[in-house]
């Protein structure tokens, strides 16, 4: 793998409520791989402007963002190896603007965060994508939150251009691209509470629903031929509790839970991959000062199995122990996985290669800040 990048910012402020931004980037990247072989060029200009709204006889000043970006890219994809494209070269661009306004509906108490985003690509065209956020704050120690959101996701150029050959046991399964897809869309809604009970103990709980549609799914179209279809609907739903206890001044305990849930729904005759997620993970991070400029820090995780890609579930230990000497100077070795001596966390679909273990892993670190 082999490239660069340049990338240019200019950015202005006249007052604390006002400022205006504008940033420029250039990538080229070249990749070779045993499977894969691409040159891309890439182009992104983004530009932002935030400013108070004075509205006559209001008292209300919201505060404005607009804007607008615009990405050109194109690419030269390796020709006769398992994955290929056609075409093999392409060019896409992208271009969207935006506004957003924050609103204080009741100062200090009740905030109203609202906006719009339309977006146009060279495969999809005319997406509008609105978004509204509430925030309400009864008093000091407690505040309640709830957004709503759409967002789409842009097919990729494998599912609008690819071909694939897959080994499956014996035989060979030729995968193939679908150049009608659609963008695949989500409506996503959140809700969350967070409470500060006593000045050492704080809760926060959060819980989202995402609703997708044009997901994408598999259907057998010929003999040992497998095309990539857009007609999935998918829920993924579920919640998060984390805390903080601050048990005595140089002793910190964060645990955290999440639970997840994924329903698929596909039409007959296709299928879909599942069983890509954990159900629950649990993790503990504490914090010890133990002397003067000398600390230990602990980050423990129980991660829940994947079967869909037969991963069975692993706990994992990481410790760190740092010693700073002065302000802009750190010292520390790090413990990573102590738990046992390799575990696996994911496995590949795309590219059947060798899943890889992580392993454990002990080293030094230095670090000085100017």
């Amino acid at each position: 793998m082999a490239g660069g990048h340049a990338l240019v910012r200019w950015q202005r402020t006249t007052s604390e409520r006002s400022n205006t931004a504008l940033q420029v980037y250039y990538d080229r990247t070249h990749r070779n791989e045993l499977s894969f072989r691409e040159t891309r060029q890439t182009v992104d200009i983004d530009f932002q402007h935030r400013f108070p709204l004075v509205v006559p006889f209001i008292p209300v000043q919201p505060d404005i963002v607009w804007g607008g970006g615009y990405r050109w890219t194109v690419d030269h994809l390796g020709a006769g190896l398992p994955i290929s494209f056609d075409p093999i070269r392409r060019g896409l661009q992208t271009g969207n603007v935006f506004a957003q306004a924050d609103v204080p509906l009741v100062e200090d108490r009740l905030k109203l965060t609202a906006g719009i985003k339309f977006l146009d690509h060279t495969c999809t065209h005319g997406n509008f994508l609105p978004n509204a956020r509430l925030l309400w704050t009864p008093d000091a120690k407690q505040s309640f939150w709830s957004s709503a959101t759409r967002s789409i996701r842009l097919p990729s150029r494998f599912e609008r251009d690819g071909n694939q050959l897959i080994r499956d046991g014996a035989e060979f399964i030729r995968l193939i691209s679908n150049p009608h897809l659609l963008a695949e869309t989500l409506w996503g809604f959140e809700t969350g509470y967070r409470r500060q009970i006593t000045s050492d103990l704080s809760v926060d709980i959060a819980g989202f629903f995402n609703d997708y549609d044009h997901s994408s799914s598999e259907s057998e179209v010929a003999p040992a031929t497998i095309q990539i279809m857009d007609q999935r609907h998918t829920h993924i739903f579920g919640f998060e509790v984390y805390g903080q206890l601050n048990a005595f001044d140089r002793l910190r305990f964060m645990p955290s839970y999440s639970h997840l849930q994924v329903r698929n729904r596909v039409p007959l005759g296709q299928e879909v991959e599942s069983g890509g997620d954990p159900k629950h993970q649990f993790t503990l991070r504490t914090q010890l000062d133990l002397v003067k400029n000398v600390e230990l820090d602990a980050f423990f995780r129980h991660i829940d199995k994947l079967p869909g890609l037969r991963v069975a579930s692993y706990q994992a230990l990481d410790l760190r122990l740092a010693w700073k000497p002065r302000s802009n100077m750190e010292l520390s070795v790090i413990g990573q996985n102590l738990l046992q001596s390799h575990h696996q966390e994911f496995a590949p679909e795309l590219i059947p290669t060798m899943p890889v273990q992580i392993q454990r892993g002990v080293f030094g670190r230095f670090t000085l800040r100017f």
